[in-house]
């Protein structure tokens, strides 16, 4: 159980220092809330709850796979998900939940770039990574995603779950550490840079990062 008091980084708003926490199933109802807030509008969340809550669920029970939570006040106000790179089994689990989203919410198939992203999913499963993913110091961990709430961006929630998902890699002997980022998403992209993570690919619509340990 990981447990950190982080104090706001520098440069950020100034606010109350969080704790910085491991997920449990107790917490999926309020990490739902925050995810659907953080990505309001996003193929992901479109596809409704069922996938929702498996997604996040996933990340929460795998002893591989990393939830941290940012609690403030007592409430969450932040997380960030982590996986071992290259992570097809996930993938696999989720389908199911992901093809009931598709057929209980058709809508999201007329979204801008769902068919690519779905074709690009089908491809990258029978294939390894790219050539300068594969070239990150092995074994490296992925950073999956991170989500404040609204009321609570730019107070340093984001930053200190970075830092803390630096370290908690760091500690579970990882030599590197790989995202990636759409490249729209320039909040995102000024955090990773920030934090001192380096783009090694550009895909087209997003943007790979890296950071060795």
């Amino acid at each position: 159980m990981i447990e950190d008091e982080s104090p706001t980084p520098e440069g950020e708003s100034a606010s109350a220092s969080q704790l910085i926490r491991s997920a449990a199933t107790s917490d999926l109802p309020e990490l739902l809330t925050v995810h659907r807030e953080a990505f309001t509008g996003t193929r992901g969340v479109s596809l409704g709850n069922v996938y929702l809550r498996s997604f996040l669920r996933s990340f929460v029970v795998d002893p591989t796979a990393l939830c941290l939570l940012a609690i403030r006040d007592r409430a969450l106000v932040g997380y960030v998900l982590g996986e071992p790179v290259d992570n097809r089994r996930r993938s696999l689990r989720l389908a199911p939940a992901a093809l009931f989203g598709f057929v209980t919410h058709p809508k999201v198939w007329w979204r801008p770039g769902t068919g690519r992203a779905v074709v690009g999913r089908v491809r990258s499963a029978g294939k390894g990574p790219e050539p300068e993913i594969s070239a990150l110091p092995s074994p490296a961990f992925a950073l999956v995603g991170i989500g404040t709430s609204r009321r609570e961006q730019g107070h340093g929630v984001g930053r200190a779950l970075v830092d803390a998902f630096e370290r908690e890699a760091m500690t579970r002997g990882y030599r590197s550490m790989q995202l990636s980022v759409y490249k729209e998403n320039e909040v995102a992209v000024r955090l990773y840079e920030g934090s001192g993570w380096h783009s090694i690919l550009d895909s087209g619509d997003a943007l790979y990062y890296a950071k060795p340990l």
